[in-house]
């Protein structure tokens, strides 16, 4: 009986969760570990674990990570997740072996001591204080067991891994994982909805039959709160131009209610890729994309529902360092390891504070307007401080900007309570992380897990449960005698602090995993711009073309190389190289980079100039200059 028959028999058209794909370990790594082949898939991470914790120096007596790296196999074990790592490792391992450049982490993830060790993250979470509950929590995860007598796992509450890799190196990732998992893996198909704006600036135009400069000031109106654009029924409540206008226009409006929300269009998902136990036709329709990939049918959502939905994200930043990283080795012949970049040194934080006048383009995470305005005003002074900066230049948080700010000049930390002041000291007194309110449950008696569960309900809005969390707290400060002896804030129970800040800080607070790791990367590109301008610049012009405007990210790059004292010099049909090239202590311009120009032309001139080379030397070249 084929898969596919199983479920039709059981009356299903799918299996109840997601079955994780089977994990095939080449038998050299089982050499490189000493250890037997048919070791099971428990035992082999953790010797694999074991050996990557003594590459960092570390042995048994270091017992606070000898016991986190303990604890995490002991969940991951216990939740099903011990093969969903090993994909992990499988495919960054891939990445180490042929050199492709990944990041230091992302996301939850780097709250992994596990994956520290494996080298899927670089960030060590003993060092920053992450917590492996904030990935993966028992709360977070559900077996469920199929009539088949398999158990399969609840795609929507399993562990999410988001992997960044060099921009111009990841499809190479891609076909490793098609060639691994032939059959089994697909890009994944995104829904494109209309949003409240667009619905009523179309139908005003159409129905109403307004004009464009009118719709697109009514659409204003429409409230965009922490990025996500008000409901129109919400947008009538909120601004009274916008309810007047949807008055006198009532059956435009009402029209716009019946599209708002429908599909607009299909797409294909940025970075993710379904990887699935089982052949794909057997449970997910499968369509092409008019490249010629196979797509799923259903959307990120459902297909989480059915396979793992793996997230690598091509990054620009990692494969300008790397190119970067190419430069030096030709040209200074200095061989750069950019893990081993010292991220205590001075001349990182003392460039950051200097940045209006040496300028941010190029600096991960920095380059933006409202992240180069946050890091000018904090003028950060160590990693910890970045992290703040990535963590504040974002809807919400930033109107912390001034009180941080002025907390990094002053040292003074605004005291919301006694209780918690240990907690929220080093970010001024602003719960800016996530960690930092599940710090805070812990400190009245929740475990890590439950306050994780808090921080998910309280983010999510659950409003049905909300309440239950509320009456949860009261009575576990209650439980553990934490009764109010601060009277200096109007006797405001401790309980009322905690879920004060749990429910305001939902609206703002971010994941310090992310934020940590972004940080580095900001730190790694601020001390290789500063170190090293002219290859660094090189590498930011070649990446131009990647973008969307890339005259306009050349006039960017072109407007800084003054302060460094770096020319870029015009085109030349003899100088230029196919791309942008060192020349003495300046840039020559790419041809490539000329608008207008073909590749076939471009190919044409370089296969000329190579020619008189071998014919006459570079004297005969000379004459066309």
């Amino acid at each position: 009986m084929s898969f596919y028959e199983q479920f039709t028999t059981y009356d299903e058209c799918a299996p109840p969760g997601v079955l994780l794909p089977q994990i095939k370990i080449e038998e050299r790594y089982y050499k490189e570990l000493a250890i037997p082949t048919n070791t099971s898939n428990l035992k082999f991470l953790r010797a694999l674990c074991w050996k990557n914790m003594q590459e960092y120096g570390l042995s048994k007596k270091d017992k606070v990570y000898l016991d986190r790296m303990t604890m995490e196999l002991q969940i991951l074990e216990e939740l099903g997740f011990i093969d969903y790592i090993l994909l992990n490792w499988e495919v960054l391992n891939f990445c180490k072996e042929h050199d492709i450049p990944t990041g230091p982490g992302r996301g939850s993830a780097a709250g992994s001591l596990v994956l520290f060790f494996l080298g899927v993250t670089k960030v060590d979470p003993i060092k920053y204080d992450l917590f492996f509950e904030r990935f993966v929590s028992r709360s977070r995860a559900k077996k469920i067991k199929g009539k088949d007598g398999i158990t399969y796992l609840d795609g929507s509450l399993l562990a999410d891994v988001d992997n960044d890799i060099a921009y111009d190196r990841r499809s190479e990732v891609i076909e490793y994982i098609k060639k691994k998992y032939k059959g089994r893996t697909c890009k994944i198909l995104n829904l494109v909805t209309l949003s409240g704006k667009l619905c009523i600036k179309e139908v005003g135009k159409l129905v109403a039959l307004k004009d464009e400069e009118e719709m697109n000031d009514i659409s204003d109106q429409i409230p965009v709160t922490f990025g996500k654009v008000a409901p129109l029924k919400q947008a009538v409540e909120e601004n009274e131009k916008f309810a007047k206008w949807s008055q006198d226009n009532a059956y435009a409006f009402k029209i716009a209610l019946k599209l708002e929300g429908l599909i607009k269009n299909t797409g294909v998902h940025a970075s993710g890729i379904a990887i699935s136990h089982h052949k794909l036709t057997d449970i997910c329709p499968i369509q092409k994309t008019k490249e010629g990939d196979l797509i799923s049918c259903y959307d990120m959502n459902w297909i989480a529902e059915l396979t793992v939905k793996f997230d690598i994200l091509g990054l620009k930043t990692l494969t300008v360092l790397n190119d970067t990283k190419d430069l030096l080795k030709q040209t200074k012949n200095l061989d750069i390891e950019f893990e081993k970049i010292d991220l205590k040194d001075e001349f990182i934080y003392r460039n950051l504070q200097e940045l209006q006048v040496k300028g941010g383009q190029g600096l991960f995470q920095i380059e933006a307007d409202t992240n180069f305005d946050v890091c000018c005003k904090v003028k950060p002074r160590d990693l910890e401080e970045i992290s703040a900066v990535v963590a504040i230049a974002r809807p919400g948080a930033l109107s912390f900007k001034d009180q941080y700010a002025s907390y990094v000049r002053t040292g003074d930390s605004e005291l919301v309570h006694p209780q918690f002041s240990e907690i929220l000291d080093y970010t001024g007194g602003i719960p800016l992380y996530q960690e930092q309110l599940m710090k805070m449950a812990v400190k009245v008696g929740f475990s890590l897990d439950e306050a994780e569960q808090l921080r998910r309900i309280v983010g999510k809005k659950k409003v049905d449960q909300m309440p239950i969390w509320k009456e949860k707290i009261a009575e576990k400060v209650e439980e553990n005698r934490l009764t109010n002896a601060w009277t200096g804030h109007g006797g405001i129970e401790i309980a009322d602090v905690l879920w004060q800040v749990a429910e305001d800080s939902a609206n703002y607070s971010f994941n310090k995993s992310h934020s940590i790791s972004y940080a580095i990367l900001a730190a790694w590109t601020t001390y290789i711009k500063f170190k090293y301008p002219q290859e660094f610049f090189i590498a930011l012009l070649k990446m131009a073309k990647n973008e969307a405007d890339p005259f306009d990210q050349i006039a960017k790059v072109s407007a800084e190389l003054p302060m460094y004292e770096i020319k870029l010099l015009r085109p030349d049909l003899v100088k230029s190289q196919q791309d942008f090239s060192v020349e003495g202590g300046n840039i020559r311009y790419g041809l490539n980079a000329i608008k207008g120009v073909s590749e076939k032309s471009l190919q044409s001139i370089l296969d000329y100039n190579e020619g008189m080379k071998k014919i006459g030397g570079s004297q005969n070249l000379n004459k066309f200059e």
